[in-house]
């Protein structure tokens, strides 16, 4: 089963720091999904939308780490630190993704 990653800009012209953040946002996200997806088809039994939360919560913040990780280096301190802590794009775009899915908002406060 592939997954689809956005890899390319629609638009031409330079980005900035926090326009490449909500990209590796929405491909968390994506790839968050994917994982609890594949370990339901392995018969990992998930049990409740709190459960589930927290392992896409959870999922996130270790594929947040990895990115970190890959930028270390090649951006100064202070840019890495605004692709970081563009993590609340990270938080966003994930509540708005789980609240589309499971209705309500009301487990929006305890990822923050």
């Amino acid at each position: 089963m592939a997954l689809r990653i956005k890899t390319k800009y629609r638009t031409k012209g330079p980005k900035t720091i926090e326009d490449r953040a909500s990209v590796v946002a929405a491909n968390v996200w994506k790839i968050a999904q994917e994982m609890l997806r594949r370990m339901e088809v392995d018969g990992y039994a998930l049990g409740q939308d709190r459960q589930v939360n927290a392992m896409l919560t959870e999922f996130m913040a270790f594929l947040m780490q990895i990115a970190d990780r890959l930028v270390y280096g090649h951006l100064s301190e202070e840019e890495r630190s605004r692709f970081i802590n563009a993590g609340p794009a990270t938080c966003t775009h994930r509540a708005r993704q789980y609240d589309g899915v499971r209705g309500g908002g009301r487990l929006r406060p305890t990822f923050y």
